[in-house]
């Protein structure tokens, strides 16, 4: 005897399938798994840690554990972007304090103390003389941020604890506590450069 299940509960079987699929794959999950691991902080597993964080956007990072700082380096492959143009900047730079706090967040619990990130875009590039466009990559952005800048970011929220770093609404924004957070980094962090005044995004 041939036996079937109606449609209903398939579709049923199948969006159950897809949720436990999306919990197995959240970042939040898969961080928590790295720090409970017995490795020491070494080159491969802030490696780990960096593409966590940084997910698609990750590029590369290197780790100097004789000063426990990690760089990173960051950025699309896409020059193409939806930001509003008034946005661009301040969404940029929230992106990065975000993923940054991330690292962070769960770095320091394993002897990471410096971070130093670069964000690296395609960018179109307009010949004037022959009226073409050409895509080439730029460093537009990089910082360094010590414990410290942490500490007064923290101060300004006027908050005693770190906000949880998976504070954000589905679209993976922060919100309440961590975007007041995030929002006080950028004019605390070191700026080792800064390009994005040559960026014209339309």
């Amino acid at each position: 005897m041939n036996r079937y299940f109606p449609t209903t509960s398939i579709t049923i079987i199948m969006l159950l399938l897809g949720l436990l699929s999306q919990c197995k794959d959240n970042p939040n999950n898969q961080l928590e798994s790295w720090l409970k691991s017995s490795h020491p902080a070494n080159e491969v597993k802030m490696d780990e840690l960096s593409r966590l964080t940084f997910s698609s956007n990750y590029r590369s990072s290197e780790w100097k554990s004789e000063n426990k700082e990690l760089y990173i380096e960051y950025g699309g492959r896409s020059a193409l972007t939806f930001s509003d143009p008034k946005n661009y900047q301040s969404m940029m730079l929230l992106d990065l304090a975000r993923n940054s706090y991330r690292t962070y967040f769960y770095g320091k619990k394993r002897g990471l103390e410096t971070l130093r990130i670069s964000l690296v875009k395609p960018l179109y590039i307009k010949n004037e003389s022959r009226e073409e466009v050409n895509l080439q990559e730029f460093e537009v952005y990089r910082i360094q941020i010590q414990p410290k800048h942490w500490e007064i970011a923290l101060e300004k929220t006027g908050d005693k604890t770190l906000p949880d770093p998976y504070e954000t609404n589905i679209n993976d924004h922060p919100e309440g506590k961590l975007l007041k957070f995030l929002q006080n980094l950028p004019s605390i962090w070191k700026i080792e450069l800064n390009e994005f005044s040559r960026i014209a995004v339309e």
